[in-house]
């Protein structure tokens, strides 16, 4: 039901940017959580669909907003935790997880500017998740 509301409404009047990447992690956020509730069979396909679903978002989070942004980190973050996770991939979460700091850090050198505080927190995040998991 939740996810028919997000389709059905809001990412609907959400062609591009920011709330359409904000719709898209919301939607693979939520088939992350329906994960847990699922076993066996059911649980494999609620895996898939959050993996299509992250893909998706990342696929428009790539494209639309630059590294830094605090969308495309926390997408980032949310990935890599559903990949050690739920889908015991270590590779694959730490690659995530990797990428989303080496983007981010390149482009905050770039700049030579400050990054934001929510940039920073979620780099942060990042980076504990990745001293956790290696």
């Amino acid at each position: 039901a939740m996810l028919a509301v997000v389709d059905a409404h809001l990412m609907s009047t959400s062609s591009t940017g920011e709330s359409l990447v904000l719709y898209l992690k919301m939607k693979a956020d939520y088939n992350r959580y329906l994960v847990d509730l699922k076993t066996g069979q059911q649980r494999q396909e609620a895996e898939q669909a959050t993996l299509m679903a992250f893909k998706i978002a990342q696929e428009h989070a790539f494209a639309e907003l630059p590294p830094t942004h605090s969308f495309r980190l926390g997408l980032a973050l949310n990935l890599s935790a559903f990949c050690f996770e739920h889908l015991n991939s270590l590779d694959r979460a730490c690659f995530v997880a990797q990428q989303a700091i080496d983007e981010a850090q390149a482009k905050v050198e770039a700049s030579g500017k400050e990054p934001r505080r929510e940039t920073s927190r979620i780099m942060e995040l990042l980076r504990q998740n990745l001293a956790v998991w290696t």
